[in-house]
């Protein structure tokens, strides 16, 4: 995705115009979706209209303000004209409607259809993940996801976990946006979908001797390396990053040196007994927390745990209180 404003280069790209007959014809077509894995945003028109059925192109009805938006907006360097859209996918950009049959307009579509097709949609986000949702028509998307309050902008629920950003229609009949107000509304996403970056929490462990200590997290739990510094190493347990410091490099002491431990590890896997077991084969100690089934208010999962050579409290289990919630 291209961040930053627009340039004001035009695009030159004509396809022929379909012919009336060929426009009423396309009543009730389809066109494939545009999307692909990685995106940032995708985007969901309410349906096609007849002549982006004719063309086989998305947005295509000439008065259709998404491509100058889109532009101007700076999710492309330049405009396009919608049968370039294929160039979208390596821009990040995906579209998609919530349904997928052709109409003259989007108010002919019953509120059934709205919501069978609200039920694909959330279908085709989960299997995607794209970063975001854009859905474009509030009035739409009230109806296909029951949220009758909706207003314009980012959304407090998610569709399959995904954030939600409704855009005004940008159909030119909707007269309540001027191709200003729409493009605003596009650079909100944008700049939203830009700098999206999720925070990563580590754990950084004190060690009398990091790479000694890295070669026992690797035999003990499997642990690869990211990378040494010298005195520092970065390590992963089943893609959970955490970190190895020598005390003298950054000021602390280890658990054994303070004779007391101020902090444990809790790690989740599918099978704690074998975790455990490997780490006690390989020499922790594991008379500290054997392992149980224990009841929680997120259901009953498996817990134990052991202290590694270094004077580190482990707790291992099978169901992380962190995400528990949302399975």
């Amino acid at each position: 995705m291209t961040p930053g404003p627009h340039r004001t280069t035009e695009h030159t790209h004509r396809a022929p115009r379909p012919t009336p007959a060929e426009i009423a014809a396309a009543a009730g077509r389809t066109i494939p979706d545009l999307i692909g894995p990685d995106l940032h945003v995708l985007f969901s028109g309410i349906n096609p209209s007849l002549y982006s059925a004719a063309t086989g192109h998305h947005f295509a009805r000439p008065g259709n303000r998404f491509w100058p938006a889109l532009h101007r907006s700076g999710f492309t360097p330049r405009l396009l004209h919608p049968s370039q859209q294929d160039e979208l996918p390596r821009a990040g950009l995906g579209i998609t409607n919530v349904v997928a049959r052709a109409t003259a307009r989007a108010d002919e579509l019953s509120p059934a259809e709205l919501i069978a097709g609200g039920e694909i949609l959330t279908a085709l986000v989960d299997r995607w993940r794209p970063r975001y949702l854009a859905v474009l028509g509030v009035t739409a998307y009230r109806t296909a996801f029951a949220r009758p309050k909706a207003t314009i902008g980012p959304q407090p629920d998610r569709i399959a976990g995904v954030p939600v950003w409704v855009l005004p229609n940008p159909s030119g009949l909707n007269a309540h946006f001027t191709l200003e107000r729409l493009t605003a509304e596009f650079a909100r996403l944008r700049r939203a979908a830009s700098s999206r970056t999720p925070a990563v929490l580590s754990v950084m462990l004190a060690v009398p001797d990091a790479a000694e200590a890295a070669r026992w997290y690797a035999r003990a739990l499997g642990a690869t390396t990211l990378w040494d510094v010298g005195g520092v190493v970065g390590l992963s347990v089943g893609g959970a990053p955490f970190f190895l410091g020598e005390p003298e490099n950054n000021g602390w002491a280890t658990p054994t040196d303070a004779g007391t431990r101020t902090v444990r590890i809790e790690v989740f896997v599918e099978d704690p007994d074998a975790f455990i077991a490997r780490a006690v084969a390989a020499g922790a100690d594991g008379s500290v927390d054997e392992i149980s089934d224990h009841e929680a208010p997120w259901g009953i999962h498996r817990q134990g745990g052991f202290v590694d050579p270094f004077g580190h409290l482990w707790l291992v289990g099978d169901r992380s209180p962190l995400t528990a919630s949302s399975s």
